[in-house]
């Protein structure tokens, strides 16, 4: 069991007391996830969890793993494309088909709103969920509709 001070991947400030940050020397878990405020200040925040996600979140449309180095070029390069709108040169070919590339690059902007730097400016983990759901449930029902119209 960790104790508050500890980090241990995705999901670490649920560990904190509810709005609290804590200052902390112990790291356990994959560098590459942890949040840049952890890495520069020692304090883990509540949305700490939500900048790891955002990292999950490029891993998942790029199948690229997440690398640690200290310039967090992994990060700062996607962050990048996708606001220059070059973010679909950065998907993995095979999830990246012409009709998911609207979907992509929407769960891209998500992963961007989690990795904002300022955690204050960070969506919370519900408005995640929420944005995720729009982004899929839209793309269900315009899949639906491809269906009945006869183009797939």
């Amino acid at each position: 069991m960790h104790s508050a001070g500890e980090i241990s991947d995705i999901g670490t400030s649920s560990l904190l007391a509810r709005g609290k940050a804590e200052m902390t020397e112990r790291v356990i878990g994959d560098m590459s996830y942890i949040d840049p405020i952890y890495m520069e200040q020692g304090i883990v925040a509540q949305k700490s969890n939500v900048c790891s996600f955002g990292i999950a979140l490029i891993e998942l449309v790029t199948r690229r793993a997440a690398t640690y180095d200290e310039k967090r070029s992994y990060i700062e390069n996607f962050v990048g494309a996708c606001q220059d709108n070059r973010a679909r040169f950065l998907f993995d070919n095979d999830v990246a088909c012409e009709d998911d590339i609207m979907i992509l690059e929407m769960v891209s902007g998500v992963a961007v709103e989690c990795l904002r730097p300022n955690p204050e400016e960070r969506m919370d983990m519900k408005q995640v969920e929420h944005h995720l759901k729009g982004i899929f449930g839209q793309s269900a029902q315009n899949g639906q509709e491809r269906k009945l119209s006869g183009r797939s």
